[in-house]
């Protein structure tokens, strides 16, 4: 969203808190000439509505007009409402063809949501990797939860690391010391056979002074 279509859409917001009567009947003039920024305010206005169904299922019909025509964030509330049940009958199907549009038009929220359908599977098909890219793009793009997400799975994977390093100290300790073992156990066996080579030498060597004494 542009910052004149936000400015438009705050206007139109705080002109409804005014004067709610005037300001609906100027939104629905605006709405049924195709504004699509007065489609969605009047959509909102109506979901703000405590307990008025018939409001809702107005404010649910001008959702849908302004994300057909266009406005990405009616796109991306509407994928969620849908997908939520908030205010209007679920419809998965839907729900998830808009938060894919929305999401790829830029809308974080609709990112973030992508990105835990990918995570769930339930929706889509389980696909991690599309996952952490969707949570990725909704945290560039400022999305709050899914910034906080990242930070909480960024500790998560710092103390994984460091328990990773820990393990291979220990095995790289248990290696050094299993080397040092075997050498341990290799010179033993070293100095065995040396002796054994030195008593046999030797025992060649006092028998034939032996025999060299007797032929003398």
């Amino acid at each position: 969203m542009t910052q004149e279509s936000e400015k438009a859409r705050m206007s139109k917001e705080s002109c409804l808190q005014i004067d709610p009567f005037a300001e609906e009947q100027k939104l629905l003039m605006l709405a049924i000439r195709g504004d699509v920024e007065s489609m969605f305010a009047l959509s909102q206005y109506y979901f703000s509505q405590v307990n008025q169904a018939k409001k809702w299922n107005e404010g649910e019909r001008w959702l849908w007009l302004a994300a057909r025509g266009g406005h990405i964030e009616a796109m991306s509330q509407l994928g969620c409402r849908l997908l939520d049940g908030k205010q209007m009958d679920p419809s998965p199907a839907d729900a998830i063809g808009w938060i894919i549009r929305a999401a790829k038009l830029g809308d974080g929220r609709a990112m973030y949501r992508l990105s835990s359908c990918f995570f769930q599977g339930n929706l889509l098909v389980y696909d991690p990797e599309e996952g952490e890219k969707w949570l990725r793009r909704a945290a560039e793009n400022g999305y709050t939860q899914a910034i906080k997400e990242l930070e909480s799975r960024g500790e998560k994977s710092k103390d994984i690391q460091e328990s990773r390093v820990e393990e291979k100290l220990m095995v790289k300790s248990n290696s050094i010391l299993n080397k040092s073992e075997k050498w341990s156990i290799i010179k033993v066996i070293l100095l065995i056979v040396g002796m054994m080579i030195l008593f046999l030498v030797m025992g060649v060597y006092f028998d034939m002074e032996i025999i060299r004494f007797f032929l003398d």
